[in-house]
């Protein structure tokens, strides 16, 4: 018998041998589970479903997973409208679950806070304020109230206007014209105003009406910025001045003068020389 498979073939033989053997003398031997089997009609066994995260890791996951959409769909209306829509519908159907469970659960107004000021696009977290802001109670309003009086950003203090914008309480009002008067930021400023003149127009109060007229009127002398100045003259309907042209700067004591080309030199001569 050729060596190279006698050898192989004498342990496969040395194994049974040894099985059978520990069969016979009662000793334990390997038992493999045999494969279960299904009733018939059973249905077919799946895997374990992953658990979600619960809670405001949830809310969290489902606003940013919004934010994503509300992105790309900004950058698709240039090229694939089609896409564009879609991908907007998609955000709308989450924005809605986003406000139910914020109308639920105000507790979980601070992580959307955080996740509308993680995003300098100012258009994208524009819309998905505009999904949720329904949804927002007095505690929610005293935040973006207090991000609009000490927020270390203008892209925060902006949202903070957007989301005061369609409060009627004494408090946002207040917050809107401070906003509107002094904050660093010529954006926020004009963003305050235009807020200003949305809640004069659904306001329920003469007394409001007449309160935002008159800090317009305010507004016209006390604003340096002349484009401010005009647009709080515009909301009041009267004519806007005209804003004068910017003027060269220059330095007192300098003058400029036109440099003026020099004649071409004559030929050395050798007296030059």
């Amino acid at each position: 018998m050729n060596f190279r498979i006698a050898v192989p073939l004498l342990a496969a033989i040395g194994l049974t041998v040894a099985g059978f053997a520990a069969w016979r003398h009662g000793a334990p031997a390997e038992v493999r589970p045999a494969p279960a089997v299904r009733a018939e009609g059973a249905p077919p066994e799946t895997a374990a479903p992953v658990a979600e995260p619960a809670g405001p890791e949830r809310f969290r996951l489902l606003a940013l997973k919004a934010l994503d959409l509300i992105v790309d769909s900004i950058r698709k209306q240039s090229g694939d409208k089609v896409l564009a829509a879609s991908l907007e519908r998609e955000a709308q159907d989450l924005g809605s679950r986003l406000q139910a469970e914020l109308k639920a659960d105000p507790s979980l107004w601070p992580s959307m806070v955080e996740i509308l000021n993680s995003l300098d696009d100012l258009e994208a977290a524009g819309k998905l304020l505009g999904m949720v802001v329904d949804a927002m109670d007095d505690a929610a309003e005293r935040a973006f109230i207090d991000a609009l009086r000490s927020g270390s950003t203008v892209h925060s203090r902006r949202l903070a206007v957007a989301a005061l914008v369609r409060r009627s309480s004494a408090a946002s009002l207040s917050a809107l014209m401070d906003a509107a008067r002094s904050d660093p930021s010529p954006l926020v400023r004009m963003d305050a105003l235009r807020a200003l003149a949305l809640r004069r127009d659904q306001a329920g109060s003469d007394a409001v009406k007449a309160s935002v007229e008159d800090f317009w009127r305010s507004q016209v002398g006390a604003e340096q910025d002349p484009e401010l100045q005009n647009m709080a003259r515009r909301l009041l309907g009267e004519p806007i001045d005209p804003i004068p042209a910017p003027r060269p700067s220059s330095r007192p004591g300098i003058k400029i003068r036109k440099a003026t080309p020099k004649p071409p030199s004559a030929a050395p001569t050798a007296t030059d020389r």
